[in-house]
């Protein structure tokens, strides 16, 4: 990396995602099969084609889109989400690297992914590069699962998430899709929604929280105390209290454009 150039992802992501790997892995929840037989379909993924799946993290999308039989290549910057990947998905190739900076031929790919990150990209860059990396024809797809709102608990646990740091990165200020208005790079973005649902226990609803960058990067105490307001929440609000498991409703967001 250009020392000049800086990293375009915040200094919390690391100091979060990092040492939250194994909590991640365990407690984020994965995509459903809906939402990726949309990705897979748009994209065009199959066996022959090679997928660049960015920002991979522990392989949460990568181990579905490798059932595919499409050569898939798991470009992560954390070297811990990184290794976790190669555990979890021995059939796709890890690789070190940003959306930003991928050490991949021009045009080698034919097709990218990104879940759960185009947010924390140097957008026009990112799509520069891309560009660079697709061949003629190529297809990128995006993919969030976005907390439901809608479910009062759930607004208040967003409302706690929000009070920790209101500026963080985020898919649902929709500010990642600025890039995308203004390139010529790629045409315009196609979408689709898809309702998802994870099971909890309450006393995962803290650990839940604890994997969101802006909570994971907090100094140990000042999280600890964050982390007792979810608890709080667990305990007392009315949709949730007494209760051992609960439902945490997601949209799956689905977008697609082509390389032009």
């Amino acid at each position: 990396m250009d020392p000049m150039s800086p990293e375009p992802l915040h200094d919390y992501v690391s100091r979060g995602f990092g040492p939250t790997t194994e909590l991640y892995e365990k407690i984020r929840p994965d995509y459903p099969d809906a939402a990726v037989d949309i990705l897979v379909r748009e994209l065009g993924i199959a066996r022959g084609r090679i997928v660049v799946d960015v920002g991979a993290g522990t392989g949460k999308l990568t181990r579905a889109l490798v059932r595919t039989g499409a050569t898939v290549i798991a470009v992560e910057p954390l070297a811990e989400m990184r290794e976790r990947l190669a555990e979890s998905v021995p059939m796709a190739v890890p690789f070190d690297g940003t959306a930003e900076r991928m050490a991949l031929r021009d045009g080698s790919a034919h097709a990218i992914t990104v879940a759960q990150a185009f947010h924390w990209f140097d957008g026009d860059r990112a799509l520069a590069e891309f560009h660079r990396v697709l061949g003629p024809g190529g297809r990128l797809g995006l993919i969030w699962n976005v907390r439901d709102r809608r479910t009062a608990w759930v607004a208040a646990f967003d409302a706690l998430v929000d009070a920790v740091d209101p500026d963080r990165p985020d898919h649902q200020t929709g500010r990642w899709r600025a890039a995308f208005e203004r390139t010529a790079l790629f045409a315009p973005l196609e979408e689709r929604d898809v309702e998802h649902a994870q099971t909890l226990t309450t006393a995962e609803i803290a650990d839940r929280a604890a994997t969101v960058s802006s909570i994971a990067s907090l100094p140990d105490a000042e999280r600890a105390r964050v982390l007792d307001r979810f608890r709080e929440l667990a305990a007392t609000h009315p949709e949730l209290r007494g209760r051992t498991t609960v439902t945490l409703p997601y949209l799956t967001k689905v977008y697609w454009t082509e390389r032009r």
